[in-house]
């Protein structure tokens, strides 16, 4: 992702996407984005594109424990802001984020994941994964699984079949992927306050593991192990205090409330 300092805030955007947009360039230089900069309060660190580049921007800035204010120009977008949305006053909405702990003899990493961690059949095969939360523990056999976030609950998670969840409970979701062994495995709603400890069981079979699509490992561990639980970190969004109502209604009809209702 490239960026550029502006003002002491921080302007990220993906270079084909600057290339394809006209309207990025012609944006910036513009009297508009010069009176955005004027009235943000603190550094912030903003996002030009659509939603892989929010998750870019996350993975590469998150450390800096800045505010994101991500503004649309693209055509696939869920936490972003229109152009023309964004003016005034900001206003904070905090997000979770999960942290993930991954260990074998040979290998240790921790890292973050704002939408779902993805752990997959890298060979063709199976797998079979123990799952422990408070003390009991389940098996589950097939294709993996995924642990989402509220956030994109309504993505991959939703794709599955499987629960959305509201932004306001605070909770995590485990979806299994076409699973042998429990048949029919329902999800598994977990409290953000406790941690889940994963194990791989049958351990020459090839695991994959993604946080937010980007890949993360692949490879055959001996000795598996992997513990997630909800991070002392939070990701920060600015929006428009003008917009705010329908910024959250727009959650909302993604996470399912209210769209039938207006639509009937």
């Amino acid at each position: 992702m490239e960026h550029i300092e502006k003002s002491w805030h921080l302007i990220c955007y993906e270079l084909f996407k600057f290339q394809q947009n006209s309207q990025i360039e012609t944006y910036l230089q513009s009297p508009e984005f010069a009176q955005l900069l004027y009235t943000l309060e603190e550094k912030t660190i903003i996002v030009f594109g659509w939603d892989g580049s929010m998750l870019s921007a996350i993975r590469e800035f998150a450390h800096l424990n800045a505010p994101f204010l991500w503004i649309n120009f693209w055509t696939k977008w869920f936490l972003m802001h229109e152009v023309r949305q964004v003016h005034g006053k900001m206003q904070k909405e905090f997000f979770p984020i999960l942290e993930n702990h991954l260990s074998s003899p040979e290998w240790d990493k921790t890292f973050f994941a704002f939408n779902e961690v993805d752990i997959r059949a890298g060979n063709g095969r199976i797998i079979t994964l123990e799952i422990e939360l408070d003390g009991c523990a389940l098996q589950i056999a097939g294709d993996g699984i995924i642990i989402s976030t509220p956030s994109w609950s309504t993505g991959y998670n939703s794709s599955l079949w499987w629960p959305i969840i509201p932004q306001d409970i605070q909770a995590f979701v485990l979806t299994s992927k076409a699973p042998w062994n429990p048949k029919w495995q329902t999800p598994i709603l977990f409290s953000q306050e406790k941690t889940l400890h994963i194990k791989n069981i049958w351990r020459k079979n090839t695991l994959e593991i993604y946080a937010d699509s980007h890949f993360i490992y692949s490879g055959t561990w001996e000795s598996f192990q992997m513990t997630l639980k909800k991070s002392s970190k939070q990701i920060a969004f600015l929006v428009p205090k003008s917009s705010l109502i329908s910024w959250k209604n727009k959650l909302l009809q993604e996470q399912w409330f209210w769209a039938t209702q207006k639509n009937s």
